[in-house]
């Protein structure tokens, strides 16, 4: 596993959203591990990149086209969102009051965005969005 590095941006640089989208989804496909120092760390990365909001947009505004909203502020927060959730169910003992508040918070966050697509593929978005967290969990976490 890599080390996240995520960062926000004013000017989108495509390239670099896209190895930060991509270093995102290979965290939440790893497996959790709390005594992993590196897997650790990338927990730690991705909670301080949390927004005050709960977000965990790579933007430092909303203020973009719609279509770049739900891909660069929307999806990195189902995704980051995910990743806690699935972190929480594989321990929920090594879960500290940082991780579960951030997990809350984006939990709030996507539930507010109820899990939005965009354009004529927006129901498709909202499936694959729903799709991240059923892969994290989803069920066992409800229950």
């Amino acid at each position: 596993m890599n080390m996240l590095k995520l960062n926000k941006q004013s000017r989108p640089d495509f390239g670099e959203l896209s190895r930060m989208i991509s270093g995102m989804e290979d965290f939440l496909d790893a497996t959790p591990d709390f005594a992993d120092k590196e897997w650790r760390d990338n927990l730690d990365v991705i909670i301080d990149f949390q927004d005050d909001d709960g977000s965990f947009k790579l933007f430092d505004s909303y203020e973009i086209p719609s279509d770049a909203r739900v891909d660069f502020c929307y999806v990195p927060t189902y995704i980051c969102t995910a990743a806690l959730m699935k972190a929480y169910l594989t321990s929920p003992d090594e879960f500290a009051e940082k991780e579960k508040s951030a997990l809350i918070d984006g939990l709030k966050m996507s539930c507010v965005k109820n899990l939005r697509g965009h354009g004529y593929d927006a129901f498709k978005g909202q499936i694959d969005a729903l799709k991240l967290f059923m892969n994290a969990g989803l069920n066992e976490f409800l229950d």
